[in-house]
C-alpha cells in the first residue's frame, strides 16, 4: 500500500512512461508489417520466384533478431542498467524504420538496385534493416516489461500488466491501421516518416526509467531459464503470436490478391483485431487478479482458438470481421494474465531473464509464422495454411494446462 499520495501519483507517471516508450517501440515494428507487400509494389523491389515466402521471410527477420537478442540484452541489463539498453534500442528502432520506407529510393539512387543471388539489392536492405529493426526493440520491449514490478504495488500487477499490454497492444494496433490509411491518403513514404519521429521522441522519456542495475549478479548473456512452468507458459505465448503474425503479414495479401478487398477494407479488418487487443487489456488485466491468472490465459487461448478456425474458412467480409474482433478479444483476455502469471512465477533477481525468454518466445511466434505459412502457401495454398493455425494454439492449451 502506499503511505503517500506522492508515491502513488510518481508510480503511475513511471507506467505512463513505461507505455508512451512501449506504444512507440512496437508502432515502429509494426507498421512495417501491412505495408511490405505495397511497398514491394510501389518500389518494383524484385523478390524473386516465391515473393510470399519472400516477404514473410523479410518481414520474420525482423523477428527472428529481436527473438534472439532479447535475452543477451536482458542479462546485460542486470550490469549495465535499464536506462543505457533502452535508449540505445530505441535510436535503433527510430532509424531503421525511417530507413526501411527508403530502401527502394536509396538503392536506385545510389547503385540503381541490381538483382543479386534472387533478390534485388533494395530487397537485401530492406532485410539488414528489419535485422537491425529487430535489436533495437529487443533493447527496448522486454527489459521495459521488467521494469514494471519495481515501478507497481504487487496487489495491482494484473491492472498495470494490462495497461503495458495496452500500450505494446496499441502500438501493434495502430501500426496496421495507420499503414495502409496513411499511404492511401498520401504516400508509401509518409507512414515510416511519422513512426520514426515518434519513436525519436519518445527517446528524451528514456531518461526517466529507473536504471534497476543489479550489483553482485554475473550472468551468462545467453542464460536461459531452466524452470518448466517458464518454458509452458513462454510456449502458450507463442502460439498467441503465432497467430497474429499470419494475420498482420500472410492474411493481407490474401485478402487483397485473392478474396479482393480493398486497402480500405483491410485497414478495417486490422482494427478490428488490433484496437479491441489493446483497449481491453486494462479491463481484463485488472479482473485477472480475479479469475485466475492461469485460468484467463485458457480462456484467451479457447477463444483464440476459435477465431482462427473461423478466419481459415470464412470468406466474406462480415465473417471475417467477426473472427479479427474475436481475436483481438482473446489476446487481450491473455496477454495481461500471461505476463503477471509470469512475474509471480519469477524471483527478482531471475525476472529480467524470464521476461526476456517469454518476449523471445512470443517473438519468435511472430517470427515463424509468417516464413511457414507463406511456404505453406506458395507450396500447397492460403487455406491449408490458415488451417495449421489453429493446430498450433492447440499445443498452447495443452502447455498452459500443465503450469
Amino acid at each position: 500500500m502506499y503511505r503517500y499520495p506522492i508515491e502513488y501519483i510518481m508510480d503511475k507517471l513511471q507506467l505512463l512512461t513505461i507505455g508512451i516508450l512501449t506504444f512507440s517501440v512496437m508502432l515502429s515494428i509494426s507498421i512495417v508489417g501491412p505495408l511490405l507487400s505495397l511497398l514491394v509494389s510501389e518500389e518494383s523491389i524484385y523478390l524473386g520466384v516465391n515473393p510470399n515466402f519472400s516477404i514473410g521471410l523479410i518481414f520474420a527477420l525482423g523477428g527472428l533478431s529481436l527473438s534472439i537478442f532479447q535475452i543477451p540484452f536482458s542479462n546485460l541489463s542486470y550490469r549495465y542498467g535499464n536506462r543505457k539498453l533502452i535508449i540505445i534500442g530505441d535510436i535503433f528502432v527510430a532509424v531503421s524504420v525511417l530507413l526501411i520506407g527508403y530502401s527502394g529510393y536509396l538503392s536506385r539512387t545510389l547503385v540503381g538496385d541490381p538483382i543479386l543471388i534472387g533478390w534485388s539489392l533494395s530487397a537485401w536492405l530492406l532485410a539488414l534493416l528489419r535485422i537491425l529493426q529487430g535489436v533495437g526493440g529487443a533493447a527496448t520491449w522486454p527489459i521495459l516489461m521488467a521494469t514494471i514490478p519495481s515501478v507497481i504495488n504487487e496487489e495491482e500487477i494484473g491492472l498495470a500488466m494490462g495497461i503495458f499490454g495496452a500500450s505494446f497492444g496499441l502500438g501493434m494496433a495502430l501500426g496496421p491501421v495507420l499503414g495502409p490509411t496513411i499511404a492511401a491518403l498520401t504516400n508509401i513514404y509518409a507512414p515510416f516518416i511519422i513512426a520514426a519521429s515518434i519513436a525519436f521522441i519518445s527517446i528524451f522519456l528514456a531518461i526517466k526509467i529507473p536504471n534497476n542495475k543489479v550489483r553482485n549478479i554475473e550472468r551468462n548473456i545467453f542464460e536461459i531459464p531452466n524452470r518448466i512452468d517458464i518454458i509452458l507458459l513462454s510456449i502458450a505465448g507463442f502460439t498467441l503470436m503465432y497467430s497474429m503474425g499470419t494475420l498482420v503479414v500472410i492474411y493481407p495479401r490474401y485478402l487483397l490478391n485473392i478474396l479482393g478487398f480493398n486497402v480500405k477494407e483491410l485497414a478495417l479488418l486490422m482494427a478490428l483485431a488490433s484496437l479491441s487487443f489493446a483497449f481491453l487489456q486494462p479491463i481484463f488485466g485488472k479482473i485477472s487478479i480475479r479469475i485466475g491468472f492461469k485460468r484467463q490465459v485458457i480462456i484467451g487461448l479457447l477463444i483464440t482458438m476459435f477465431s482462427v478456425t473461423i478466419i481459415s474458412v470464412t470468406k466474406d467480409l462480415l465473417s471475417i470481421s467477426l473472427a479479427m474482433f474475436l481475436f483481438g478479444f482473446s489476446g487481450a483476455i491473455m496477454f495481461p494474465a500471461a505476463s503477471s502469471l509470469l512475474t509471480k512465477l519469477s524471483d527478482a533477481s531471475e525476472l529480467n531473464k524470464n521476461t526476456g525468454f517469454f518476449n523471445m518466445m512470443i517473438s519468435l511466434g511472430v517470427t515463424l509464422s509468417p516464413i511457414l505459412v507463406g511456404l505453406i502457401s506458395d507450396i500447397f495454398s492460403y487455406k491449408i495454411a490458415f488451417i495449421t493455425l489453429p493446430i498450433v494454439v492447440l499445443i498452447g492449451l495443452i502447455s498452459i494446462l500443465k503450469v
